[in-house]
């Protein structure tokens, strides 16, 4: 698909290409699913975009996420007595984090509110609409609460990032292990930052389980509150880095890094992935900022891949993130791979 023009500061699309993307993409079981979608842009319904003080945060909410939370100053004291992950990208950026709207641009998502998103935005939810035979984008609802940038397209479809990024990475992983709703997977979410994975994840496997980790203390204070703040503690955990000795053998069957390996050297990646082989955690789920796993260095960028390969863990399978277009390009796209642990058994 392409942007046909530009008239007042309002993208408008080519339906042509909409029409034929839907017409080779979806199955034709899936295809009374667009109408609405595509007839409502068609006939020229508003859309709109909703930003940061669309939604009131409750009270208590508000009062627990400052700065001078008791449990936020333990756990960044913690930290910095542990030291033994580096960080270079959010060595800094921590410090920039607004706590009452971890959602919003910038903190752990770039949303893309620039002059083209919302043509990236209606795209990808198109292009998802096409491969969404779980219902998820009806089953998992989106609010703007937290800052988080939204798009809303006729009838009643609010989307954002947050949610068209995790659905994307759940089916990519539905893929690549023939995996049913009702599924016990037991998850590692490496780097999970405000937990935005851990919230869809659960949503969707309602017998699965995740532990989050995160080398920034800010990232495990609000991945802990935001997790209890979904109703999703009873099958979640969060861990401090200096309570990493809580994990056992056997206890997970994937692991994911979902971008921010991109965001730390190699160095510390080389010590998450000997935590995995030790663990003997068969499978491990990667999203790297790009196909080069690019590492941040203190002084520029070298690659990340060989510290996988060389914990033991080989690649099983890898897809891009709209892979069932080969025109269509969303919201950040990205690659998917897996890896899976050389002695491990994996049944598919």
């Amino acid at each position: 698909m392409r942007i046909a023009e530009e008239k007042s500061g309002r993208i408008e699309m080519n339906m042509a290409a909409v029409k034929r993307f839907l017409a080779a993409a979806a199955p034709d079981s899936l295809k009374t699913r667009h109408h609405i979608i595509r007839n409502a842009w068609i006939d020229g319904a508003h859309r709109r975009h909703v930003g940061c003080p669309a939604a009131t945060l409750p009270t208590e909410a508000s009062r627990y996420l400052c700065s001078d939370n008791p449990k936020l100053l333990d756990l960044q004291r913690r930290y910095s007595a542990e030291a033994q992950f580096t960080h270079t990208f959010w060595k800094n950026w921590r410090k920039h984090i607004n706590l009452a709207h971890f959602r919003g641009e910038g903190h752990y998502l770039e949303q893309g509110t620039g002059r083209h998103a919302e043509f990236l935005y209606f795209a990808s939810t198109v292009y998802l609409e096409t491969i969404d035979d779980w219902n998820l984008l009806d089953k998992l609802r989106e609010d703007d609460l937290f800052g988080c940038h939204t798009f809303s397209f006729p009838p009643a479809r609010l989307v954002s990032r947050d949610l068209l990024d995790s659905i994307l990475e759940l089916y990519f992983l539905r893929k690549a292990l023939s995996l049913n709703r009702s599924d016990n997977l037991r998850v590692l979410d490496i780097g999970a930052g405000y937990g935005r994975f851990a919230h869809r994840f659960l949503e969707t496997f309602a017998k699965g389980s995740i532990t989050n980790v995160d080398g920034v203390p800010e990232s495990t204070f609000l991945c802990d509150f935001y997790t209890r703040f979904r109703g999703l503690s009873a099958r979640s955990q969060t861990l401090p880095v200096d309570e990493l000795n809580k994990l056992n053998l056997g206890q997970f069957d994937v692991a994911a890094n979902i971008h921010s390996w991109s965001e730390c050297p190699r160095e510390t990646v080389r010590k998450w992935v000997t935590i995995l082989r030790d663990l003997r955690v068969p499978l491990l789920f990667v999203v790297p900022h790009d196909s080069d796993f690019s590492s941040r260095e203190q002084n520029g960028s070298d690659t990340f891949l060989p510290e996988i390969t060389r914990a033991g863990y080989r690649e099983i399978f890898r897809a891009r993130k709209f892979s069932h277009s080969e025109t269509l390009h969303g919201l950040s796209p990205v690659l998917y791979v897996l890896f899976s642990l050389k002695e491990a058994v994996v049944n598919n």
